[in-house]
């Protein structure tokens, strides 16, 4: 394998590792979570916020920025929302 092929290698990883980090962090930090605390360590109502966010007007296709860390989006998922831009709490005042 030649300099280009492993540059080209290398770079493929690293793409992986920077859009696909964030979530297997999240599902590595839930899993260890279940395992000290049991699985019923937290109760999801994406269910219910998916509704409420509905109640309030929003609809299916809908673009929306979140707040704060998007790890979990079922409730966005359930509403039909797409999170187009996130926005981590700390900088809000900003």
């Amino acid at each position: 394998m030649g300099r280009i092929e492993q540059a080209g290698a290398a770079l493929c990883v690293a793409a992986t590792l920077v859009t696909e980090g964030p979530v297997a962090a999240g599902a590595t930090r839930n899993t260890v979570s279940d395992l000290r605390r049991g699985e019923a360590r937290q109760v999801s109502d994406a269910g219910g916020l998916a509704q409420a966010l509905e109640a309030r007007g929003l609809a299916t296709g809908d673009r929306i920025t979140a707040i704060g860390h998007s790890v979990d989006v079922a409730w966005a998922q359930m509403a039909g929302l797409a999170i187009i831009a996130e926005v981590p709490g700390d900088q809000l005042p900003a």
